[in-house]
């Protein structure tokens, strides 16, 4: 996404500890505090998208997804039906390739998505999902089966009203004399402000019913959200105006034009970056909620209206001292409770040229609405997950110098479900799989693919009053070492969208774990059955534990062949763009090792020669430890996920 003044140009031509905690920490957060985060959960280990958004169902399921941009004309979306412990990729095609959920596999989408999920008036658990189509317009899906299918193309979401153009867009639903009402936001090129649209019919039709939305704008930047109250069914349009925080409020209404009233929220002591968004939430009683970059000294900013939007508490800085921050984000739950999650570090310098470590923060009040909030802040992440330099001039930025890079794009997101859970999406990208020839450019820095990761909430307070504290459940674990992890049976299924498949129980993931003897480093992973298992005649099946370690991705594996298995450790190869950066990842290549199948145990194991996964020693802490089984047809692809465990922790030795 990008400002439009940025466009326009393209066109014409510890308190928070943000130094490495030691090794030995139990938890992803400051255990003083009470709030601790899950083991992060890598969404996908093959298949890189910047700006991940998210939605949790409810029903329980999660969404989350993101551009592969442009210049692949491909957007994905991804789909946890167990409580975020793994993801699979959401497609109508059964193609390695893992197409957007509708439209054609060219594209040309890859701009910006977003996705909303909610139970339709008449039962159905329908999910929306929306691409960019290379600034030209927005692409709709809609599924009425909770993402099992897609009934709902519409390609012309925007250029259907003769817009021309678009840019950053949002979804909102609301309910309106008994009949689902969906709308949509985005930055409209043409009036040179917001448009806002209205459909009746799931996303097959559009209408264009505030254009622009915040008519009086001087220099209105990209928008932040859209949200609907569903008590007074009134629209919140958040977004930057020059140095002003606005947001527009507009009565929804299910025919006839919207007009929205602009508030003046506060005033920032400079020009906003480009990529930085006005983000906007609302809790259930109706007060709104929020959150910026100050951009005089990259503070994290929030404010609340207890009246619809008429008026705003005074401004709170939410990020701790001594901090850099960007890319905030907020969510609510009941009444006064809401929590912010953002990127910081504590290294001084300007964040254009600041190499970190970055981390994913996290702030929780429950007393968010009051004039004078408490926030509660911890660190969210047990490892850096960026560095190297933030660009925040949206398309601005220069592409392909490894310097100051896009890959944490403009946002990052936050859900609470049913029961206060905070979940936090985010780019992890210090794995190192970009074009090495970027290093050049920058020598300090250590630019890497943005990979999207989920951390859920695992204890504190709970987001929606009289839930009281939250209760780590879900088979889900703090940071703990050693580990390993357990997983559900019969969910091998494929293909696992349209007509479900069949479980496969030798591809049916039970169980992972890393043990280390004398013999030196084994991965271990459990399976349904192993009557089979290593043997194929047609296509192949495959079975790989990867981890993040010393700012990169490795992985064992172990592939069927038509002689038995063939095993491998090493690094994942990365498949680039144009202009260098890391797009996917290809696990094969790495050097031979030697594997075997427990058949009494029904365990795979995987002999790591340590020097092959970069040689961690004794004590080292390998992290997201996760389980994959695959199915392809092409050695040296994309493969097809078919089943993941949820991620671990171990330290080497144990």
């Amino acid at each position: 996404m990008i400002r439009r003044s940025v466009f326009v140009a393209l066109l014409t031509l510890a308190l928070l500890t943000l130094a490495e905690r030691p090794t030995s920490d139990r938890s992803t957060a400051d255990a003083a505090t009470g709030i601790t985060f899950s083991v992060p959960v890598q969404v996908d280990p093959q298949r890189f998208v910047t700006e991940p958004g998210v939605a949790v169902a409810p029903w329980s399921a999660v969404f989350t997804s993101g551009p592969w941009g442009f210049s692949t004309g491909q957007s994905f979306m991804w789909r946890s039906q167990d409580g975020s412990n793994s993801y699979d990729l959401e497609k109508l095609e059964v193609s390695p390739v893992g197409l957007r959920p509708c439209s054609t596999p060219i594209g040309p989408g890859g701009g910006d998505t977003d996705q909303i999920a909610f139970i339709g008036v008449n039962g159905e658990r329908i999910v929306v999902f929306v691409d960019l189509e290379s600034l030209a317009g927005v692409l709709t899906c809609t599924s009425f089966d909770g993402g099992n299918s897609w009934a709902i193309e519409n390609t012309l979401t925007t250029t259907q009203q003769a817009e021309g153009g678009a840019d950053r867009m949002w979804l909102a639903h609301d309910v309106l004399s008994g009949r689902d009402v969906l709308y949509l936001a985005n930055d409209d090129l043409v009036s040179g402000g917001d448009a806002v649209y209205r459909s009746l019919d799931y996303g097959a039709n559009w209408e264009v019913v505030a254009q622009p939305a915040f008519v009086n704008a001087q220099s209105i930047g990209n928008p932040g959200g859209l949200i609907v109250d569903p008590a007074t069914h009134l629209l919140y349009f958040a977004n930057s105006d020059g140095r002003n925080v606005v947001v527009g409020t507009a009565a929804g209404a299910a025919s006839g034009p919207l007009s929205f009233t602009t508030h003046v929220v506060a005033t920032m002591g400079a020009d906003p970056y480009a990529a930085d968004l006005v983000r906007i939430s609302l809790d259930d009683a109706g007060n709104a909620y929020v959150t910026w970059l100050e951009p005089t000294d990259d503070s994290v900013k929030t404010s609340a209206s207890t009246d619809h939007g008429n008026t705003w508490t005074r401004v709170t800085t939410v990020s701790l001292p001594g901090t850099r921050n960007v890319l905030s984000a907020i969510a609510a739950g009941s009444s006064g409770r809401a929590a912010l999650a953002w990127y910081t570090t504590s290294n001084p310098a300007p964040v254009t040229s600041n190499n970190g470590p970055w981390y994913v923060a996290f702030a929780q009040s429950l007393s968010a609405a009051s004039s004078s909030p408490s926030y509660t802040v911890v660190r969210a992440t047990p490892h850096a997950i960026h560095l190297n330099p933030v660009c925040v001039s949206g398309l601005g930025c220069s592409a392909g110098t490894g310097a100051a890079d896009r890959n944490l794009g403009d946002f990052m997101s936050i859900a609470v479900d049913a029961n206060g859970v905070a979940f936090v999406v985010y780019n992890d990208t210090a794995n190192q799989l970009f074009d090495p020839a970027l290093r050049l450019a920058n020598p300090s820095s250590s630019p890497g693919a943005p990979n999207v990761h989920v951390v859920r909430q695992l204890s504190g307070p709970s987001l929606v009053a009289g839930k009281g504290q939250i209760a780590s459940g879900n088979g889900r674990q703090a940071v703990t070492t050693p580990s390993s992890a357990t997983d559900a049976a019969g969910d091998a299924n494929w293909p696992k969208q349209g007509t479900i498949g069949p479980n496969i129980p030798r591809l049916d993931l039970r169980s992972a774990s890393l043990v280390t003897d004398v013999s030196g480093l084994h991965a271990r992973i459990g399976v349904g059955d192993t009557t089979g298992l290593g043997l194929t005649t047609q296509g192949a099946e495959a079975w790989m534990l990867q981890w993040w370690w010393n700012n990169a991705l490795w992985y064992a594996k172990a592939d069927a062949t038509t002689t038995g298995l063939a095993c491998s450790a090493g690094q994942p190869t990365p498949i680039f763009s144009s202009s260098g950066n890391g797009k996917a990842a290809v696990y094969f290549g790495a050097p031979a090792t030697t594997c075997r199948v427990d058949t009494a145990t029904n365990t795979l194991v995987i002999d790591i020669p340590v020097a092959s996964v970069g040689g961690p020693a004794t004590g080292a802490i390998l992290h997201e430890v996760t389980a994959y089984s695959f199915l392809y047809d092409t050695p040296g692809t994309l493969m097809n996920q078919v089943d993941a465990t949820p991620p671990f922790t171990y330290r080497v030795g144990d």
